[in-house]
């Protein structure tokens, strides 16, 4: 018995396999875990400009945050002009936002350093985000490190 083949045949076997595949690739990417840097992305986008006038602030004081780890513990010193008042350490892990971990400065805090345990936290790339408020005044600094 002779296989009877024709071009017929052949454009409908090319068609079912790109369908086979194109449905294939569909159902994968739906089946793909989607983590956004924020989920309130878009407002953070909007209030950008604050940002950058706190980061011009942050850079224009005599002394940067300085982050030094050591014994499973994070070191943050904040400049000697500005103390923080109040404000946020936000421990953000790029790969993985449920690693995410944001760290509350105390009101009324009037120390120049803050020592956080980080023997919980997985080894990895993190970056350090700080936000504070002193003297009136909102500050801004990112690091990156390696834990």
């Amino acid at each position: 018995m002779k296989l009877n083949w024709n071009w017929g045949k052949g454009m409908a076997t090319v068609y079912i396999v790109f369908v086979t595949g194109t449905l294939s690739f569909v159902v994968y990417a739906l089946t793909q875990k989607v983590e956004l840097v924020s989920k309130d992305y878009y407002a953070q986008e909007v209030a950008y400009q604050k940002r950058i006038e706190q980061i011009e602030r942050t850079n224009a004081l005599s002394e940067s945050v300085n982050i030094d780890i050591a014994n499973n513990k994070v070191n943050i010193l904040f400049p000697t002009e500005a103390i923080p008042q109040k404000g946020t350490i936000h421990f953000y892990h790029p790969s993985t936002s449920s690693l995410d971990t944001i760290i509350t400065i105390k009101e009324n805090n009037s120390e120049k350093s803050m020592m956080i345990d980080i023997a919980t936290l997985p080894k990895g790339h993190w970056k350090i985000v700080t936000k504070w408020f002193s003297n009136n005044t909102d500050y801004y600094s990112e690091s990156v490190v390696t834990l």
